[in-house]
């Protein structure tokens, strides 16, 4: 399979959405008032932006180079808290955009598929001011995203999920492919197993298109879900290989504190915690909360 690089960076128009294009965009504004009647000077007749809707067609179209322009050409605190929202919301699009377009970049100068000493991380980690480890994470998690989150990648650069929404995913998807025993970084000049691009789809076939709504925290829990669903066998060995693992740790706080941290299997943790919440919630005592009842239990 061979894999392309170049992904599509025009919004799916016919014509190219330069100026003209967008003056269309603009309509008089007669400032009619509610009873009907004309308001406003000579200075105002003419051409004025509607930046609300300048907004809703940039969202219709998708990030590109001509809507990022666009963007760039408005002064967010001229408009209303309402077009202020969008104005975020479709900016913080194009930052997701131009994340997937680094990624292309990353791929570039690192390869697509791995080798045995990874060449291009040092390449990588010079031109972005990263450490050879976090540049690593970034060609890894590219690689993941092009070889086996299709979905994923095609939201990325649509703008519809952020980069640690698409993060999450390869992580999840090289946790899967790492318990089931397959290869999550092909190397240079071959093909991912089948086997390992029709898990990784069903992964996501499991979590979009919600994930496009969804928080990071909640897009999390989403994918252990679905990983726990299609990999019983290796989610049970985990949670059993957890539990085994399975501690007390102590942290010195200021003050003359130290916090306490018990990793516990669930069942046993929230045992712990309704025997905790009972006793706090018996204590009589006055002008303590709740917190620093179960604290004392």
């Amino acid at each position: 399979m061979e894999l392309d690089l170049a992904a599509l960076t025009a919004p799916p128009l016919e014509e190219w959405t330069g100026a003209p294009a967008w003056l269309a965009l603009f309509a008089p504004d007669s400032r009619e008032s509610r009873d009907g009647r004309e308001g406003g000077s000579a200075e105002s007749a003419g051409l004025v932006p509607r930046a609300s809707v300048v907004l809703e067609r940039i969202s219709e179209w998708g990030p590109s180079v001509d809507t990022l322009s666009v963007l760039a050409s408005m002064d967010p605190e001229a408009l209303n808290p309402f077009d202020q929202v969008s104005f975020l919301a479709e900016v913080d699009a194009h930052v997701a955009w131009l994340e997937a377009l680094r990624q292309r970049a990353v791929l570039a100068v690192a390869g697509a598929g791995s080798t045995a000493m990874d060449e291009g991380r040092e390449e990588v980690a010079c031109a972005i001011r990263l450490s050879p480890t976090t540049a690593q994470r970034r060609i890894d998690a590219a690689r993941t995203l092009a070889w086996f989150a299709p979905v994923t990648r095609a939201a990325l650069e649509g703008g519809r999920v952020s980069v640690l929404h698409s993060s999450a995913v390869a992580e999840t998807i090289t946790m899967m492919l790492t318990a089931a025993g397959l290869d999550a970084y092909p190397p240079a000049g071959t093909e991912p197993d089948p086997v390992a691009v029709a898990l990784a789809g069903r992964l996501e076939a499991a979590v979009f298109p919600k994930a496009a709504e969804q928080t990071l925290a909640e897009l999390r829990r989403s994918l252990a879900r679905a990983a726990a669903r299609l990999q019983p066998v290796e989610h049970a060995a985990a949670c059993e290989r957890a539990a085994r693992e399975r501690r007390v740790s102590r942290y010195d706080l200021a003050d003359g504190m130290i916090q306490l941290v018990a990793d516990l299997p669930a069942a046993d943790a929230l045992t712990v915690w309704a025997a905790l919440d009972t006793a706090a919630r018996a204590d009589s005592r006055v002008g303590l909360g709740v917190d620093a009842k179960r604290a004392d239990a």
